[in-house]
């Protein structure tokens, strides 16, 4: 008896180990992984008393010890009541175990960011809360809440990731919920679980999660390489009164941008290169054949603006270019943590507005805008702008100001635009944009005069139809 017991003991604890190596990267995994080995302890636990009388019996009961039965048998109301209601308490353990796993899976958290994923033969496509979207990639944050919405443009699908512990069919017409979290970065891989068709297959997706704070924002691919602008330094490729050459020979760059440049010497002796006034950027001598990077912000309006060595002598020889500022319009954004101007509502303590104030910020249609963007407060800010544009910015630090590239606004609309950081547009970090004339919108107008209208128009013909019909004698029918 006691051997038995220390085997079943040293069973269950390496079934508890394996779980534990096994751990799940996500909350709902490690629920399901837990619920999975608390039942295979009991499958161990059952299978063990079953097969271990079976051997006791054979043993027992061998035709070399009993060749002959001493006794018949025919049934034993207490062994009949033990093996009905073993197995019933289990039934009812594994259900009790079962039903907060359910409840916690089925019960989303609060979301940090949406995702709708869409499934079509044979891609996944993922649509994020600012309008971009990825195929077959997705990305997000670690220890991020996404609340997914599944859906399918022609056939079933199932978006499975076993190591987060997804998966939901995916059924066109329906838009699904659910919801997923994963604790570690790395790549998790999803594969459709429903065969859809000849490319089933390879209908697959990558689900990339990174590090907190490795990324601007809690979603989407990370942000491209700044563009770099190349230059080039030559003794060559000029005419007969000018022999040098710069490459390209003119620039054109928006006003307020952020400027990436590498410079390279391909001359044989060695030269300098500087962006004259009013922006006034330089790079020390670069030896031949070499290079030297310069980074600079385009605050200037007039052009054009000569660039070139220092040395009138190799300007006059060629090397000598053209930079043009192109024209916008400068719209401040000012982020702080002080109420708005005219608000009194206690739960607004912090503001977004323009400088000078206007609410809502209007645009005209075709305005080329750069948008001056003041954190003025001490915790980190950003900006997002409503969709047509979904124009975001980075995080920004306190007593920080950022240049955003510049965009045309060429559309009709109106929106919002507002502080993504979590829990600051409730308290007062939003505000109203209209660009050009979009028609006003009526949001939850109900249209009284068109429905009295054609209730009349129904109602008043039936009822005379009805009292004419029920006032004839009788004699009349």
């Amino acid at each position: 008896m006691r051997r038995g017991f220390v085997l079943v003991a040293s069973i269950l604890a390496g079934m508890g180990l394996v779980g534990t190596a096994s751990a799940g990267s996500g909350p709902v995994e490690r629920e399901i992984q837990g619920l999975f080995w608390g039942i295979t302890g009991f499958t161990v636990l059952v299978a063990v008393i079953v097969y271990g009388a079976m051997f006791w019996f054979l043993i027992r009961y061998r035709r070399s010890v009993s060749p002959e039965p001493t006794s018949q048998i025919e049934g034993n109301r207490r062994l009949e009541v033990i093996w009905t209601i073993f197995p019933s308490v289990i039934v009812v353990l594994i259900t009790l175990m079962s039903w907060p796993v359910l409840q916690y899976t089925d019960t989303a958290p609060v979301a940090d960011t949406r995702i709708v994923v869409t499934g079509q033969q044979w891609s996944w496509t993922f649509e994020y809360e600012d309008g971009t979207n990825t195929t077959n990639e997705m990305w997000i944050q670690e220890d991020v809440v996404a609340h997914l919405i599944l859906k399918s443009t022609d056939v079933i699908h199932s978006f499975a990731v076993p190591e987060l512990g997804i998966k939901i069919d995916v059924v066109p017409g329906r838009n699904i919920t659910w919801w997923l979290k994963a604790d570690d970065p790395g790549d998790y891989l999803t594969q459709c679980a429903e065969y859809c068709g000849a490319g089933h297959y390879g209908m697959r997706a990558t689900i990339h999660v990174f590090a907190a704070g490795s990324q601007p924002r809690i979603f989407g691919p990370p942000p491209e390489a700044p563009h770099t602008t190349e230059v080039e330094l030559r003794e060559d490729g000029g005419n007969a009164t000018a022999p040098w050459s710069i490459v390209p020979s003119s620039l054109s760059f928006p006003v307020k941008a952020h400027v990436h440049m590498r410079v390279w010497n391909n001359g044989t002796s060695p030269h300098d290169f500087r962006i004259d006034d009013p922006v006034n950027a330089s790079t020390a001598v670069i030896p031949p054949f070499a290079f030297a990077r310069l980074e600079f912000d385009v605050n200037a309006s007039q052009s054009p603006i000569a660039y070139g060595p220092t040395d009138p002598t190799s300007r006059t020889q060629g090397m000598v270019g053209s930079l043009s500022v192109e024209p916008a319009r400068i719209v401040v954004i000012v982020l702080e943590e002080r109420p708005c101007p005219g608000v009194t509502d206690p739960t607004k303590p912090y503001c977004i507005r323009t400088e000078p104030h206007e609410n809502p910020l209007r645009i005209e249609k075709g305005d080329r805008i750069v948008f001056e963007i003041r954190n003025e407060g001490m915790l980190v800010h950003n900006f997002m702008m409503d969709q047509p544009f979904g124009y975001f910015s980075e995080d920004i630090p306190a007593m920080t100001t950022i240049y955003m590239p510049p965009v045309e606004f060429n559309v009709d609309a109106r929106g919002k635009y507002w502080c993504d950081i979590p829990g600051h547009r409730a308290t007062g970090m939003e505000a109203d944009f209209v660009v050009g004339e979009p028609p006003e919108t009526q949001v939850g107008k109900v249209p009284i005069f068109e429905m009295t209208s054609i209730t009349l128009a129904i109602g008043v013909p039936a009822m005379f139809a009805y009292m004419v019909h029920h006032a004839r004698r009788p004699e009349d029918a």
